[in-house]
C-alpha cells in the first residue's frame, strides 16, 4: 500500500502520481532484481515512465484470433515426434512426474516453475498435450480447449513452436474462434497462425524490462499478464 501523503497534491493528468505511485514500489536495491511489466501500446506516456526506470519496451504480443481454413493443413511435426494427451484425473490435476518434466522445462525456458499456473491451465484448458521424441524424453507441452484459448505453449527447440501451434489448432475444435497471444520473437508460431487463417486483433501489447528474462522463440504464455 502507498501511503496517500506520499503522493499528495498529485491530482489529474500530468500531476505526477503515476510517478510517484512507480517509485513508491520499486525496490530500492535492484540487484538480482529483474523488473517487467506488460504495457499498452498506445500508451506512450507510460511506457516512457517505465523506460526511464530501465523497464524498457524490447518485444511485442499479438494477440491473434480465428480459426483455420478448410483447405489448411498443419506443419507436420518433426519425424520421431509424436503428440499426444494427458488425460487429467478427476481433481483434473496430472500426476507427480508429468508434474516434474512440466516443472524442469519452465525452469529451463523461463528461469521458474509455475505449478499454480499449471492447475489454473488445466481447469480453464484441459486439453494438455505432450511432446516426445523416440526415447520418451519430453520436448514441449500445450494446452488448448472447447472455449479456444491456446496457450501456454514450451517447446525444447525453437523449430517446434510452429508444428505444435499447428497441431493444437487441429487437436480441439472450440466452440468458437481460436485466440492466441504471440510474442514477436516466435517467428514459428506466428508463421502457422497466420498462415492457418488466424489475424492480429488490436493493439499489440509491449513486453517490458530492464534485464532479459525467458526464452520466447520455444515459449508462449497464456497472455501477457501470466509471464
Amino acid at each position: 500500500m502507498v501511503p496517500l501523503d506520499a503522493v499528495r497534491g498529485a491530482t489529474g493528468a500530468g500531476a505526477g502520481l503515476g510517478k510517484a505511485l512507480l517509485e513508491r514500489l520499486l525496490p530500492g536495491d535492484r540487484e538480482g532484481w529483474t523488473l517487467s511489466t506488460c504495457t499498452d501500446a498506445a500508451q506512450p506516456i507510460s511506457n516512457g515512465l517505465y523506460a526511464a526506470h530501465g523497464i524498457v519496451p524490447r518485444m511485442p504480443f499479438f494477440n491473434l484470433v480465428g480459426r483455420p481454413s478448410g483447405v489448411w493443413r498443419p506443419p507436420p511435426l518433426p519425424d520421431g515426434v509424436t503428440g499426444a494427451r494427458v488425460e487429467p484425473r478427476s481433481d483434473r490435476s496430472i500426476d507427480a512426474e508429468t508434474q516434474t518434466e512440466l516443472d524442469e522445462l519452465d525452469r529451463s525456458l523461463i528461469g521458474a516453475a509455475h505449478p499454480e499456473d499449471h492447475a489454473y491451465d488445466l481447469r480453464e484448458r484441459p486439453w494438455l498435450f505432450t511432446y516426445r521424441d523416440g526415447s520418451g524424453r519430453l520436448l514441449g507441452y500445450g494446452y488448448t480447449g472447447e472455449v479456444g484459448r491456446i496457450g501456454p505453449i514450451a517447446v525444447l527447440d525453437a523449430k517446434l513452436q510452429g508444428p505444435v501451434l499447428g497441431h493444437l489448432l487441429a487437436a480441439v475444435e472450440p466452440r468458437g474462434a481460436s485466440a492466441v497471444w504471440l510474442p514477436g520473437d516466435g517467428d514459428g508460431a506466428f508463421f502457422t497462425a497466420l498462415a492457418a487463417g488466424l489475424r492480429i486483433e488490436g493493439f499489440p501489447t509491449l513486453l517490458c524490462f530492464d534485464r532479459r528474462f525467458g526464452d520466447f522463440t520455444r515459449y508462449v504464455p497464456t497472455s501477457p499478464g501470466l509471464i
